[in-house]
């Protein structure tokens, strides 16, 4: 993941950590339980490239030497082979095994890998109609980006403070220059990311100027060890042999107690990073003389797999995520074994016959880097060609094109639109329906994922910003009220997720852990039925006493299983087809009973609001069905699809229809 620099001098010691950082992720993403923080590999990986790529640039500034061109060329030289091989592997095997939606998805992946934007996109798609993390084949290219997006600024930074430098003033006047950009980027990154990590960590996880402080303190790591007397690698406090020693036993024990200690769990990265980075620092600032770097570090086996680094961690992520696909489930030990002797090998191969023909040598570089914008990029073409083709639904026989419906479209907010849509994504897989059925202009769609469409109500999760719900369904509703052309207003979410705390047949846990439901206006009341009742009630109040028709829709089944199963095996398939593609009526009934008491409860003081309940239309005396006749009426385990969206408008229609 970073330049081994041709520019400084050699250190094994330095693959030799490289080889701990993508063995550690490895691990990690194959045996989770077993290395809970195997993830901080990646921040090793950081700081390693800010080190080397500073260092290159310190020296080619300073020569006189720096060239942007040069230095995107061997970049390109570096990233894209191996980037190029991996992505067009994973469109091939994904074309034979994946189902529409998925492939449409892995599309849309290989658009924004290709672009070096994959954190971006896995930003947005944080939500309920997001499919699980170890699903996506292209997850790993997040760190990718962030790295190629600090590149995209770095060296312009360094050139402006050298060439600053240059104006007003030498030696350590320049130096000063470079010292206080580092710094700065450092300081910047590292504050904006210990402000929102605690609210939103999905957000300061992958967007760049959350992580930039990891690379920075490479860095700063290359600053003090060019810039201090005898331009030494390690600065002259720290060329006494015991010190050198004690600091890289220091930093290598703090890696290896964390990688035990963090998990998921652990607030990241905020100032935890701090251990891993430092403790990487520490190791890399000790030199290549210290006993554990020259001993440990730099042994022949820990410094090959440190030279297969990149190739390993591109490899070994996709072959994981497609066992846990194909396996419809964690994959057997066996697999998991496998997968990672296979990407290993995959790993050297690439190394050997596509990587050192383009990496290195002097010779045809304008050929070999139109070569290589030309093979990734047209795999981005290909990527979203495959998105916009919705993943070729006709591959399988028996995956309708409903299953392929991208939830990302949405219907908007036309000015001219009478009557909103407000909830969350129960409210949101609605939408669709809508459109085709009663038209794209006449609703707008205010739904926000996980939010419950009241006044003062915020309802929040461990993966969501506390207090943005309360925010957006509050803005919506005054909206509402200040929009004289809006007539009507359709309330839709879940019920029995929020009220329960729970789950519906253990589908999509991490809907409800850290679950939080709260209302402004009763801060003291903390019992989520309590707070929905209040929230509902004092919603429907200030709506009906605005003289604006309303439509409550109750929350559709839930199946407890993902509609995934019942459809035909994918090729490869371990599992059987699901015939039971069904929930009893008598568990619906169970699930809802509390929850629809209590709207009931509150409705009956209502006797303007219209009410629709899509279990009429989905039930019957014995079960509610997942599927009607071939065609799909839910899109997982509790969203319609876009067949059901339909189907279930047009049974509303009239009322729907009525809020004009």
């Amino acid at each position: 993941m970073s330049e081994n620099a041709l520019h400084i001098k050699y250190r094994p010691d330095i693959d030799g950590l490289r080889a701990i950082a993508v063995l550690s992720v490895v691990l990690y993403h194959a045996f989770p339980s077993s290395l809970s923080g195997g993830f901080l590999g990646v921040d090793i990986f950081f700081v390693i490239s800010g080190f080397l790529i500073s260092t290159i640039l310190f020296q080619n500034i300073d020569r006189g030497s720096f060239s942007i061109l040069d230095f995107y060329s061997r970049r390109i030289r570096r990233i894209f082979p191996a980037l190029a091989l991996v992505l067009a592997s994973i469109l091939v095997f994904g074309w034979f095994c994946l189902y529409p939606s998925e492939l449409q998805q892995l599309g849309k992946h290989a658009v924004s890998s290709a672009g070096f934007i994959q954190n971006f996109t896995l930003w947005k798609e944080t939500g309920y109609f997001d499919n699980a993390s170890d699903t996506k084949p292209l997850l790993h290219i997040w760190s990718l980006g962030i790295e190629e997006q600090f590149y995209f600024v770095w060296p312009l930074l360094l050139w402006v403070a050298g060439t600053l430098g240059n104006i007003y003033g030498q030696g350590s006047r320049k130096r000063l220059f470079y010292f206080l950009a580092t710094v700065s980027v450092f300081a910047v990154s590292f504050g904006l990311n210990l402000d929102l990590v605690e609210v939103d960590p999905t957000k300061t996880f992958y967007l760049p100027q959350y992580r930039f402080f990891e690379l920075a303190l490479g860095g700063i790591l290359s600053w003090g060890g060019l810039y201090q007397p005898k331009n030494s690698i390690q600065p002259k406090w720290f060329t006494e042999k015991w010190l050198k020693n004690v600091l890289s036993f220091i930093g290598l024990s703090v890696l290896l107690i964390i990688f035990g200690q963090f998990s998921k769990e652990t607030v990241f990265p905020g100032k935890m990073a701090l251990l891993p980075i430092f403790a990487t620092a520490f190791i890399i600032w000790a030199g290549p003389d210290s006993w554990l770097n020259r001993k440990i570090l730099s042994n022949k086996i820990l410094v090959w797999f440190g030279l297969i680094s990149f190739p390993l961690y591109l490899w070994h992520w996709p072959i994981l995520s497609f066992g846990r696909i194909i396996y419809d489930e964690i994959p057997t030990l066996e697999f998991r074994l496998a997968a990672i002797a296979l990407s290993v090998l995959l790993a050297w191969l690439t190394v050997k016959i596509i990587e050192k023909p383009f990496r290195f040598g002097t010779e045809r570089i304008p050929l070999k880097l139109a070569t290589l914008c030309v093979l990734v990029f047209g795999i981005g073409g290909l990527g979203r060609f495959i998105q916009n083709s919705d993943g070729f639904p006709k591959r399988f026989k028996g995956t309708t094109e409903q299953m392929s419906l991208e939830y990302t479209e949405d219907l908007g907010k036309p000015a001219e639109a009478k009557i909103m849509l407000l909830g969350d994504s129960h409210s949101a897989h609605f939408a669709s329906g809508i459109k085709r059925i009663i038209g794209k202009n006449l609703v707008a769609d205010y739904s926000n994922n996980g939010c419950i469409p009241f006044y003062n109500v915020d309802r929040f999760d461990h993966r969501m910003v506390v207090g943005n719900c309360e925010k957006a369904m509050t803005g919506a509703l005054k909206d509402f009220e200040k929009n004289k052309n809006m007539t009507g207003i359709i309330l839709s979410s879940m019920g029995p997720v929020y009220l329960d705390g729970t789950s519906f047949g253990d589908t999509d846990t991490d809907r409800v852990e850290g679950l939080g439901v709260t209302i402004s206006t009763h801060p003291e009341i903390k019992d989520r039925w309590a707070v929905y009742k209040i929230g509902l009630t004092e919603t429907l109040t200030r709506l009906t006493s605005l003289h604006k028709k309303v439509l409550f829709i109750y929350d559709v089944p839930e199946l407890g299983f993902y509609v995934q199963e019942c459809l035909p095996p994918r090729p490869m398939a371990t599992k059987e087809i699901k015939t039971d593609c069904f929930v009893r009526q008598a568990d619906f009934k169970k699930r809802t009973q509390k929850y629809r008491e209590l709207v009931q409860g509150v409705l009956k003081n209502f006797p303007t609001v219209k009410v629709f309940d899509p279990s009429l239309f989905l039930c019957d005396n014995n079960i509610c069905r997942a599927k009607n006749g071939d065609n799909f009426i839910y899109r997982d385990c509790d969203h319609l699809s876009n067949y059901g969206s339909a189907f279930i408008v047009e049974k509303m229609k009239s009322q729907i229809l009525g809020l004009l």
